[in-house]
């Protein structure tokens, strides 16, 4: 059975902006947007709403009853970046968080709760940290998400506490709480209640069919997926990665020593995980959990597969310096994002393993200056020179079909384009005895070839034939040239 937990920010926005200005908590505070018939209020704190302001009124009539009411416009855009900040701090319980509409998060804590002492340790856990945080939040856990949304907005109302048992107990507490409870639009609640429907268990007992004809499928659907009859996807914030650890602290560290110790200690327990399936990361993740209910994330590529916890600690370490830890960090994170299949490797005679010098060189450059801005030389089958080569990334495999089309010599260096020479003499075979190329003048002391290569015509190119020279002048300097069209052209030259 799957248990999900909801978490109500009824106060979020007020609570952002007190956050964010450090304002005192003794007056009332609202938050505006203009809406139908005037401004009106779109969030109040926990001062407002005791004198009896609510969302939806106008500015005008809340100041009428509050007259040191103290009104903000609404920032939705910065409220929803807020809540997406939230949201990523609650992967200390669970590795899937959703958020929940524009006032809430839901998390599935299914194998979770046992960390944290069962249920009620994960929420009183959750209740004290939002708390300090100065976030007013109500949380509840049930067994569907729908269920979780639910009481965690009226379980206080209806008398119960915050977990919501499965069996019928648990239909028995849901059936009487109000209408809006099933997330329905105002409107639609209106309409029911004009007709006497009031309470959840009102709407259950009406035949199904005359209900569906008169007010759609919506009231159906969400009772349906109250009682978990009708399933309800979710989408986390963060997909979930294939394999994850965590690391909680006692007391919130911030020293850089800590943090490496504890970054050590996360590589080698997925080292391990890792190694008993036969996989390496290619893509680490690691979170930094803080205690303002805020987190921080850095990501590293690895050109291979790899688990050497020492290595992996070294790509992280040269970012370690961009960590804040503000008030102190109270748990940290490490998600392999990527991983492939890694064959069992010798370890070197001081005991460690997982990369030659050159691939731990190649994954700290990439690291440092982005994996996109690095590549290797990649061969291409094709008669035409100047396309047997492309740049490929640091980390991808050479294809069987990726081979030379010639096994004939090839230069060092190819020109991105064939450059003309000018033919001062011709020896009788037809190739050059000297020439002049970029205003030096050359003569030739051996030559071999012709090698001739002809167009791609499979391609739809023109059939032209090119005829190339390996020439070596007589400072010793070897030259690759080619006659097309009773022309030269200097196309490369080798070491």
């Amino acid at each position: 059975m799957r248990r999900y937990v909801s978490i109500w920010l009824g106060r979020w926005p007020t609570d952002l902006w007190r956050r964010r200005n450090d304002a005192p908590s003794d007056r009332p505070l609202v938050t505006t947007a203009a809406g139908q018939g005037g401004v009106r209020l779109q969030a109040v704190d926990t001062l407002a709403a005791r004198q009896g302001l609510r969302p939806g009124i106008t500015l005008a009539d809340a100041q009428a009853v509050v007259p040191t009411l103290q009104a903000i416009p609404a920032d939705p855009v910065g409220d929803a970046a807020a809540q997406a900040t939230l949201a990523d701090w609650a992967t200390r319980f669970t590795p899937l968080v959703a958020l929940d509409g524009a006032d809430g998060l839901l998390l599935d804590i299914t194998g979770c709760a046992h960390l944290f002492g069962g249920e009620p340790g994960l929420l009183g856990d959750l209740d004290r940290r939002l708390a300090k945080a100065g976030i007013s939040a109500l949380s509840a856990a049930a067994s569907t998400p729908a269920a979780a949304w639910a009481w965690a907005r009226f379980h206080t109302t209806a008398g119960g506490g915050p977990i919501l048992p499965d069996g019928q107990a648990a239909r028995d507490a849901l059936w009487r709480l109000p209408l809006s409870a099933l997330r329905l639009s105002d409107r639609l609640v209106d309409d029911l209640s004009r007709v006497g429907i009031r309470r959840v268990e009102e709407l259950a007992r009406l035949p199904r069919a005359p209900l569906a004809a008169r007010y759609g499928l919506e009231p159906l659907r969400r009772l349906d997926q109250l009682t978990g009859d009708a399933p309800e996807p979710m989408t986390p914030v963060r997909p979930q990665a294939p394999y994850i650890v965590r690391m909680p602290f006692a007391e919130p560290i911030s020293r850089r020593e800590d943090i490496d110790a504890a970054a050590l200690h996360l590589l080698r327990e997925m080292g391990g995980r890792l190694a008993r399936d036969g996989k390496g990361a290619r893509q680490l993740d690691l979170g930094f959990i803080r205690t303002d209910a805020t987190s921080q994330r850095m990501a590293i590529g690895i050109g291979r597969p790899m688990r050497c916890a020492g290595h992996l600690l070294r790509l992280f370490g040269e970012k370690f310096s961009q960590v804040d830890p503000g008030f102190g960090i109270e748990a940290m994170v490490l998600e392999a994002v990527s991983v492939d299949a890694m064959a069992p490797e010798q370890a070197g005679l001081e005991g460690g393993a997982g990369g030659t010098e050159l691939e731990a060189l190649v994954d700290r450059v990439a690291n440092r200056v982005g994996p996109a801005r690095m590549g290797q030389p990649r061969p291409v089958n094709t008669h035409v020179p100047e396309r047997a080569v492309r740049r490929g990334t640091v980390d991808g495999p050479v294809s069987s079909a990726d081979e030379w089309a010639s096994d004939a010599p090839r230069p060092v260096l190819l020109l991105p384009r064939p450059e003309p020479v000018d033919v001062s003499s011709v020896l009788p075979s037809g190739a050059p005895a000297a020439f002049r190329w970029r205003g030096d003048r050359y003569l030739v002391a051996r030559l071999e070839g012709p090698e001739r290569l002809r167009g791609e015509w499979w391609h739809g190119e023109a059939p032209t034939q090119r005829d190339y020279w390996r020439m070596q002048m007589v400072d010793g300097r070897r030259f690759w040239l080619f006659q097309a069209a009773e022309t030269w052209f200097m196309h490369g030259w080798f070491a």
